[in-house]
């Protein structure tokens, strides 16, 4: 599951399209999906805007309400299914260097060495030792049953920063289970915490009042302290000891932003202290850098031992912070499961994308996952129709996370009472929390509950708006002029490298990578429109052109179709191109410049069958890491022989992008099909 905005992406079920209930709507998504077998996409049927407001919310968002309706190249497409498992949808990041991150080295956990310490007179022991002498196994017992946030706030009070009792987020109704989670506390800390069940069965845990079972008391002689060994290769390959201490950050199924704070509090540090060049999705293997302030490495390297599903190695010490922005771009892996399709066409569908390109489309992730689209609320906020911003966050919809349903329908009922809501709504709902909390102080300033949003979210929804125009447009320049350069586009001026270099905004953390180029600082780039001679040359490509995302410090295409285009769209939502800045100055868009075609890097392919959708067609770069570690060299992708035999095909897909580009929008032109999180292309089956 996928938490942003308070959502869960939730993975289909092969019972077909979550929350249709209407026979002909899943049949018309079908037909439409499956046309991509037997068409050119010049001939495929979209999916038609006329459906009410009741249908198009219980399918969610569609490509054509976000502006993406053209393909670049003709020829059939295929279906497939993408990132059915974890492992079918890897991503390196790539440094300003143009090398593609990997696992270079795996360090060795320190082995627990205990030595007795003796507690300073009249001062009680912190015993940040007794975290450190924490059972692992029991911990990743606590972990499976209880959330990270346990583990966090466990650590917290033994070390003394946090104060009083942890309540737990979920309840327990089985008894042996219950008994369970009291015996692993124990176990893993050594009986100084004391755990309760409350009468609604959470399990609440403190720090122990100095007593173990039996009435024997506690003297704290007998805490415990590690010395940790760490491999002389980590420490000499690091460096000199700076002020920022980088790590490499391998993750399985984890939000960045999440494990991020995770590490700051076993660090006890500031969220932001942790910074990233880039975010990763949450569903799948990926590889990045990470930086943190005046830390070092050994603490760094004895996180291994604590955090699941990750791993933190080749640490350097730098003098400078790593940045948001600080990547050229993305390396992926992607299996396509459950392809039907001749070879021929794959190979066709891949060509063409490796030769021609794509349409740089703004991605479906910029719309999130709800029946109400992000760019919506992007609008009323840009109408500075505040209070209908607040309605479209917290109103009642079929693919809202289903935990926050009792709230919203509780604020539908009584908006008047927004504390009920509040008492409902799941806290991880951030953006719905942080407004019913300001409406229960100010019930009628609107405005002022959306500033409560963390600000890297809430400037997602305008520039979700941005990129709906930008979609629009260029699908508009594409229907009229196709892949000709034409008078009054607009190219880069060349040489405007460091005019275009990016001040980093601590906001910005929080935000999904794909969004950086929107919310990072930005010093303009130069652009200028061409001229007729200019344009008929043919000292320009394709891959010149750029196109305004809408804003007050941007140059518009001086094209008639283009600028009009711009206009129309946005009037039809009582806007205007022309006036983009607002009372509130942070929704005073400055608008930003994006290439209109892309084409991948690197892009290679290859076709596997198997058996079964739990068989591995590829390596993670840990498995590759530890092979290596045993003088194993192991090659990313299987060969066929080590896959078991089945009539099942895949196609493993390997390209780079560049960044805020999609791998999704990059398959889409191949496949042919729907990219919208409940399409075909998502809708993972469970076998």
């Amino acid at each position: 599951m996928h938490r942003w905005f308070g959502q869960v992406i939730k993975i289909q079920s092969s019972a077909g399209i979550i929350g249709i209930r209407n026979e002909s709507i899943k049949n018309l998504i079908r037909f439409v999906a499956s046309m991509s077998d037997l068409e050119p996409a010049s001939k495929r049927i979209r999916i038609d805007s006329t459906l009410d407001e009741q249908q198009t919310e219980s399918i969610g968002v569609l490509e054509n309400q976000v502006g993406i309706t053209e393909y670049l190249n003709s020829g059939k497409g295929f279906k497939g299914l993408i990132k059915q498992r974890y492992t079918d949808f890897l991503v390196n990041e790539i440094g300003l260097d143009g090398h593609v991150l990997k696992i270079e080295y795996i360090p060795t956990i320190p082995e627990k060495k205990f030595e007795q310490v003796k507690p300073k007179a009249d001062k009680p022991a912190k015993d940040h030792d007794d975290i450190q002498a924490a059972d692992i196994k029991a911990e990743t017992e606590i972990r499976k049953i209880l959330g990270e946030e346990s583990i966090v706030a466990a650590h917290e009070i033994l070390s003394g920063e946090k104060k009083g009792s942890f309540l737990s987020s979920v309840t327990i109704d089985d008894k042996i289970l219950r008994g369970k989670v009291h015996g692993l506390f124990r176990a893993a800390y050594e009986g100084k915490l004391d755990t309760t069940t409350t009468k609604e069965n959470y399990i609440s845990f403190k720090r122990s009042s100095g007593r173990e079972r039996g009435g024997k008391r506690h003297t704290g002689s007998g805490s415990l302290s590690i010395k940790e060994n760490v491999d002389t290769e980590v420490l000499k390959s690091a460096g000199s000891k700076d002020k920022y201490t980088y790590f490499t950050l391998y993750k399985v199924n984890k939000e960045t932003p999440d494990i991020c704070r995770v590490i700051a509090k076993f660090l006890r540090r500031n969220p932001k202290s942790v910074t990233v060049a880039g975010t990763k999705d949450r569903r799948g293997v990926t590889v990045q850098r990470c930086c943190v302030q005046s830390v070092p490495l050994e603490r760094l390297v004895h996180l291994n031992r604590v955090l699941s599903g990750t791993l933190l190695s080749d640490f350097k010490y730098h003098d400078e912070m790593l940045k948001l922005g600080d990547l050229s771009g993305n390396e992926f892996v992607i299996t396509l499961r459950e392809v039907v399709v001749a070879p021929d066409v794959i190979d066709s569908a891949f060509m063409a994308l490796r030769d021609n390109g794509y349409i740089n489309y703004y991605g479906m992730q910029r719309f999130g996952t709800f029946s109400i689209s992000t760019h919506e609320i992007g609008k009323a906020i840009l109408q500075q129709d505040y209070a209908a911003a607040v309605d479209l966050i917290l109103r009642p919809q079929p693919l809202a996370l289903r935990d926050s349903a009792a709230a919203r329908q509780q604020y539908a009922s009584e908006p008047d009472e927004p504390s009920k809501a509040l008492a409902l709504m799941p806290p991880y709902c951030v953006a719905e929390s942080a407004v019913l909390r300001a409406l229960v102080d100010s019930p009628s300033d609107y405005l002022g509950a959306l500033m409560k949003i963390p600000r890297g979210l809430r400037l997602m929804f305008v520039h979700a708006y941005q990129s709906y125009v930008w979609n629009s447009v260029v699908s508009k320049r594409f229907a009229q002029y196709g892949e000709k350069i034409v008078e009054g586009d607009l190219v880069l001026v060349t040489n405007t490298t460091d005019q275009t270099k990016n001040q980093v905004n601590e906001d910005c953390q929080e935000v999904q990578e794909d969004f950086a180029e929107d919310v990072l600082e930005q010093k303009q780039p130069l652009v200028r429109a061409l001229t007729a001679i200019e344009a008929a040359s043919g000292n320009f490509s394709k891959y010149d052109i750029v196109m305004p995302t809408p804003g007050w410090d941007v140059i518009y295409p001086t094209d008639s179709l283009l600028l009009s285009t711009y206009e129309t769209v946005m009037q039809n939502d009582n806007l205007d191109p022309h006036s983009m800045k607002r009372n509130a100055k942070e929704f005073s868009l400055y608008g930003g410049y994006r290439q209109v075609f892309a084409k991948p890097d690197h892009l290679e392919w290859c076709t596997r069958t198997y058996s079964s959708s739990t068989d591995e067609l590829v390596r993670t770069d840990l498995e590759i890491a530890k092979a290596r570690k045993e003088n194993i060299t192991l090659d990313r992708i299987k060969q066929q022989s080590e896959i078991p035999v089945g009539e099942k095909l895949a196609v493993v897909v390997t390209m780079r992008l560049g960044t805020a580009q999609y791998a999704t929008i990059a398959l889409r032109e191949a496949m042919k099909i729907e990219t919208s999180r409940r399409s075909d292309m998502l809708a993972v089956r469970i076998e």
